[in-house]
């Protein structure tokens, strides 16, 4: 059978009812995938007497333990119960408990799963921030993972830690195919991840697109499909074997719309691009390949893979970072040894908002119901500023001012001095009526906190951090200001500030 290549039926219902295992923690994604093999035997000539799906927090399980066919766990409103979950009387056992275990087509309760390290680990895992994980959750995931502390990180997205749970589930040998968002080639939170799969694993395919960005659904950022080999165990001993093979970048310049396309865009990735030592490219793709070695050098920052879309690029540069990393430092080191420093810009901390402190030196850039503040004129020491919807005026000392930049969007000039706009830092006269007029409290408890906050971020050079390069603000990447000012730090644009040096007259 196996020395002819064929594919029996009793090979598929063992590969149905045995090979393949399931865990979601969905109740509904593992029903789904019972479903979707039943009707997978049918189609093929047979019934599925049973199938290894469960529902569980996969990240709890370990090679060698079992997946009971049912299981209750108290749900976590009901842990540490307050007296209004009892005021309409004693919770059902329904509402107060969710099932768990192995699943059927009727529901959970099918037989236990034991479970095994795996030959290959498919797996598009969720992709929530890490700002959303419950702290408790967290230290969970930390003792769980336990062995992979030197791959962890405090702010590590949830699906860090299940390509981390992949690895331990792996054989030997074993192979991943992971989707996962392009980020985790360059974050800084990821680089133990990085690390991890350049030390142990031999990173056969990184697959992104240009079309659309992502390959999941309703997915608003950038994704991959990385597909890789287990060279090495967790300890670091080296694989025997065949030679190591070269990692192919593939970019799609359109998505395949159907399966019999996308085994034509598998095939031409297999067959034409491994043989070619030059990049390819035609109406679907562009590939090439990057030797193992090349990709370990990459580690600390692999998007430069698919940053761009001319690989020639990609290999100039690579080859530079191989045969001149001795002589290469990242920017940070280079800061330490002139004594200067990166800073983020300001945003709401210190219990000040910087929406309501901030005033804009021109209306035009008032393109928020957030901007409230616009300056007026200087008059003496004075900025006369107005609520661009109340009319309401007030005079500031400049005293109580520092300069800043609200936001890089819409800014076309590399020199922001006469762009620049204001930030409040200190208290004045009538700082209490000022807060009222657009927050709708008098409380100043905070500035002190916030002002030295703000002059922790005064700097001549700015460079933004993250940007989407399609929006219709987007101009300039970096700005110069001979007048210190606080630049801004939000989800989309952040900013750092390069101060200079105790030494130093200027960083340039």
């Amino acid at each position: 059978m196996r020395e002819k290549g064929e594919f029996k039926l009793e090979d598929h219902k063992r590969f149905l009812e045995q090979d393949l295992t399931g865990i979601d923690i969905m109740p509904f994604a593992a029903h789904m995938a019972v479903v979707h093999l039943a009707l997978q035997a049918l189609a093929a000539g047979h019934e599925a007497e049973k199938v290894r799906i469960a529902v569980w927090d996969s990240t709890e399980l370990e090679p060698g333990q079992t997946i009971p066919a049912i299981s209750r766990e108290l749900k976590a409103a009901y842990k540490r119960p307050t007296l209004e979950l009892f005021f309409e009387g004693k919770p059902s056992v329904e509402e107060a408990y969710v099932e768990k275990g192995a699943v059927t087509l009727e529901g959970i309760g099918g037989e236990q799963i034991p479970l095994e390290k795996a030959d290959v680990v498919i797996m598009n895992p969720p992709f929530t921030r890490q700002e959303r994980l419950p702290k408790e959750y967290k230290d969970a995931l930390m003792k769980r993972l336990k062995g992979y502390e030197n791959y962890l990180h405090g702010q590590l997205g949830l699906y860090g830690y299940f390509v981390l749970l992949a690895d331990k589930f792996l054989k030997e040998k074993g192979c991943i195919a992971l989707v996962l968002p392009a980020t985790l080639l360059r974050v800084k939170s990821t680089i133990g991840i990085r690390k991890l799969l350049a030390e142990n694993y031999c990173i056969e395919h990184i697959i992104t697109a240009m079309q659309r960005l992502a390959f999941s659904e309703s997915a608003k950022f950038r994704e991959i499909l990385l597909l890789a080999t287990k060279t090495r165990s967790i300890e670091g001993k080296e694989s025997v074997g065949k030679p190591t093979p070269k990692c192919t970048i593939t970019i799609l310049k359109k998505m395949p719309e159907n399966m019999g396309e996308a085994k034509k865009y598998v095939n031409k990735i297999k067959t034409v691009v491994a043989s070619l030592n030059e990049p390819y490219e035609d109406d679907s793709m562009i590939s090439f390949t990057v030797t193992q070695e090349n990709l370990k050098a990459l580690w600390k920052n692999m998007f430069t893979l698919i940053a761009v879309h001319n690989p020639l690029l990609v290999q100039t540069w690579t080859e530079i970072l191989v045969k001149a990393k001795d002589n290469l430092e990242t920017l940070s080191t280079f800061l330490h040894k002139i004594q200067a420093e990166i800073k983020r810009g300001i945003e709401t901390a210190r219990g000040g908002k910087v929406q309501s402190l901030t005033i804009l030196a021109n209306e035009s850039m008032a393109i928020k119901k957030s901007d409230v503040w616009i300056a007026k004129e200087i008059l003496g020491n004075s900025l006369v500023v107005k609520h661009r919807f109340t009319n309401k005026e007030f005079s500031i000392p400049l005293t109580s001012l520092q300069r800043a930049l609200r936001r890089v969007a819409y800014v076309k000039k590399i020199d922001v001095d006469s762009v620049l706009d204001y930030v409040i830092s200190k208290k004045f006269t009538e700082i209490e009526s000022f807060l009222e007029a657009v927050i709708g409290k008098k409380y100043t408890g905070f500035l002190n906190n916030w002002g030295r906050y703000v002059e922790e971020r005064l700097g001549n050079f700015f460079i933004v951090r993250r940007f989407n390069i399609s929006a219709p603000g987007t101009s300039l990447f970096a700005f110069y200001s001979s007048i210190p000012s606080a630049p801004p730090r939000s989800r989309m644009v952040p900013s750092y500030t390069l101060r200079r040096g105790k030494n130093f007259d200027a960083v340039v």
